[in-house]
């Protein structure tokens, strides 16, 4: 018996070797692959100048609002101060949840890669792949690509759960947060102070709410709602809904897909990603020059 638990061990320990390998391997293989995207996924900064810019605009923001500063001096006597760290914890959510979208973001292109190679330009491939690998390999593409489009809407949510805490003083979460938020800003702090409405990252941000295109917010959202509530991406990629054996009465769901959320082939769907990531990118300084406009403005009328 003893024995038999030994040899289980062995093959216990020896599966989760190989498998710790493979972890450490496709990380690695994965960092190394990544000058091959295209197109380039997007990044906050590119250089130390434009991150320690970033850093300091945070750090900035954070001491507006009473957070907990970066560097935190007190004597030996003095009484500890009291922060406010539902401002870091806002801001960390924010910078995390735009980090989790990448992550996938990235994962969905690393798969994207390797069957395009196994598929186009199988002489390159030293071992030939299992037959069934391209198909186990896309559904795990498609998967990421569902968990991205979820990750990228929640990543507004965090965006509009901190301007409801920095407007209005709110802090809790709702369903859909960044669109009603947003459209609260502009109504009524938009009437109190009009500067707001004339200001570019103000601007940049409305027309991002307002747009249906496949790189604005409400489709979107209307994608991330239907991959929650109602379909899986891959299982319409091909979708017809001609057959020759019956006619199908009208299916809402089908015409929804089709006319306005139909997925894309799998490039030309990694291409749209990319491009609501890079919008997300491009106005992630500008969610924060509005809340660092809104900690000193909205503080003003407060006063």
């Amino acid at each position: 018996m003893n024995e038999d638990k030994k040899k289980y061990n062995e093959r216990f320990f020896k599966l989760c070797n190989g498998l710790i390998m493979a972890e450490f391997n496709s990380i690695s293989f994965g960092i190394q692959l990544k000058e091959f995207f295209e197109p380039q996924l997007a990044e906050l900064t590119t250089n130390r100048e434009e991150k320690d810019e970033l850093d300091r605009k945070t750090s900035e923001l954070i001491k507006s609002l009473g957070g907990v500063p970066n560097f935190l001096y007190r004597l030996k006597n003095e009484p500890k101060p009291i922060f406010d760290t539902y401002v870091n914890s806002a801001i960390n959510e924010l910078f995390l949840s735009y980090q989790k979208a990448r992550e996938a973001i990235y994962r969905a292109h690393i798969k994207f890669i390797i069957i395009d190679t196994i598929q186009k330009y199988p002489e390159y491939i030293k071992k030939k792949p299992p037959e069934d690998l391209v198909g186990y390999l896309e559904n795990l593409y498609w998967d990421m690509v569902e968990i991205a489009y979820i990750r990228l809407a929640s990543y507004w949510d965090r965006a509009g759960q901190l301007l409801d805490y920095i407007f209005f003083n709110i802090r809790q979460y709702e369903r859909d947060g960044f669109s009603s938020v947003i459209d609260r800003i502009h109504i009524n702090i938009g009437r109190i102070l009009p500067e707001l409405l004339k200001l570019e990252s103000w601007i940049n941000i409305l027309k991002y709410r307002k747009s249906e295109n496949p790189d604005g917010y409400k489709w979107l959202i209307r994608r991330r709602n239907l991959i929650i509530h109602s379909i899986s991406l891959k299982n319409y990629e091909n979708y017809e809904d001609d057959d020759e054996l019956f006619e199908s009465n009208y299916n809402h769901l089908n015409v929804t897909v089709k006319r306005k959320l139909a997925p894309q082939k799998p490039k030309e769907e990694l291409k749209q990603l990319h491009a609501q990531f890079s919008i997300a990118t491009e106005l992630f300084t500008k969610v924060l020059e509005i809340s660092s406009w809104g900690a000193k403005k909205v503080n003003r009328i407060n006063n």
